[in-house]
């Protein structure tokens, strides 16, 4: 098991030093406060990119309604071939 490049030893290791420097009667409040501040953060991460991708799909579609013809390289080559053939 292998959490952000950190193995069970390396927790282990944090666990106790945690528990040395904290003492047991303020560990579970610490890690009450930092699941809380990661799930805050989860959250606000979520909310970015749905705001990303609402931004991205109002854009498409401003691009699309504007009557604008948007052309991608593989309709130009095949415009392109079209042209020829007719020779």
């Amino acid at each position: 098991m292998n959490i952000f490049g950190v193995g069970i030893p390396e927790i282990a290791v944090i666990f106790v030093l945690a528990l040395l420097i904290f003492g047991p009667k303020k560990l579970p409040e610490l890690g009450r406060s930092i699941g809380k501040t990661l799930k805050s953060l989860q959250q606000a991460s979520g909310e970015f990119q749905k705001e990303i991708e609402k931004a991205v799909k109002e854009t498409d579609e401003e691009v699309i309604n504007d009557g604008s013809e948007v052309f991608s390289e593989n309709s130009l080559i095949t415009a392109n071939i079209d042209e020829d053939d007719d020779d």
